[in-house]
């Protein structure tokens, strides 16, 4: 699933990576760890904060899974998006039903000591299972409106119906705009915006 183990894959991988994506993202953590160590610290004490620590712990997770999913090929994740939009809609019907309601919002599932935010899997999912469809079907005249009658299917499931109910309006305008620059980059006619 991670590739052969032939040095040549991890080469083209290597080759193929976004640098300067990589090194904004590491340059962001180092001055984030470093506005909350100057924030949430005090020269009289010794010890990392609580805060730091844990944020350090995170983005050393977060960095061990972004080096596992690059590894993967991407072809998986086609094959795979439909399965993960089908899960995602399922966690978010299971939140509208057993979800626990905290401040007025119905948006976790919780998981003994973790919980689960399906709206955040929600915007990877999305953008998955549209470029699934999008690439499945060139259209170089450009796309009309009843060519957007599936994949707005993909963006109203999750997004108008599920998520818009938790409350979640903040996830849902972040779907929305995902899915607004999706459908204009395969091509939407400026007529029909």
């Amino acid at each position: 699933m991670l590739g052969s183990r032939d040095p040549s894959v991890l080469r083209r991988r290597r080759r193929v990576m976004d640098w300067p994506l990589l090194i904004t993202t590491v340059l962001l953590c180092v001055v984030g760890l470093t506005t909350l160590y100057s924030a949430a610290g005090s020269p009289l004490v010794d010890t990392a904060p609580r805060a730091f620590r844990m944020q350090l712990l995170y983005m050393g997770s977060g960095a061990v899974l972004m080096l596992v999913v690059a590894l993967i090929d991407p072809r998986h994740y086609e094959r795979g998006a439909y399965v993960l939009f089908g899960l995602t809609l399922f966690l978010l019907l299971l939140v509208l039903v057993v979800g626990p309601v905290r401040g007025g919002a119905q948006r976790w599932l919780s998981l003994g000591p973790l919980n689960l935010q399906p709206s955040e899997l929600a915007k990877l999912s999305l953008v998955l299972a549209a470029a699934r469809y999008f690439a499945a079907r060139p259209r170089p005249e450009g796309w009309g409106l009843k060519d957007l009658a599936a994949p707005l299917a993909f963006f109203l499931l999750p997004a108008g119906l599920l998520i818009f109910k938790e409350p979640d309006l903040g996830t849902t305008i972040f779907l929305s705009a995902i899915f607004a620059v999706m459908i204009f980059v395969v091509g939407l006619r400026w007529r029909t915006l």
